[in-house]
């Protein structure tokens, strides 16, 4: 059975879905999602919310 899952591995191999997905990490990139976290934190900083916590 071993042999039937090589077969199998062997028609639909990994690194083409790796460079897919490569692809589309190369239209959407992290950093510019990081930016907009780094902005909305700066609009609504995290001591305000500790006072409503503290209240």
């Amino acid at each position: 059975m071993g042999a039937e899952v090589t077969s199998l591995d062997s028609h639909q191999p990994a690194p083409p879905s790796d460079g897919t997905v490569t692809s589309l990490d190369s239209h959407q990139p992290a950093p510019p999602s990081i930016n907009q976290v780094t902005s909305l934190d700066s609009h609504q900083p995290a001591p305000p919310a500790l006072d409503l916590d503290g209240k």
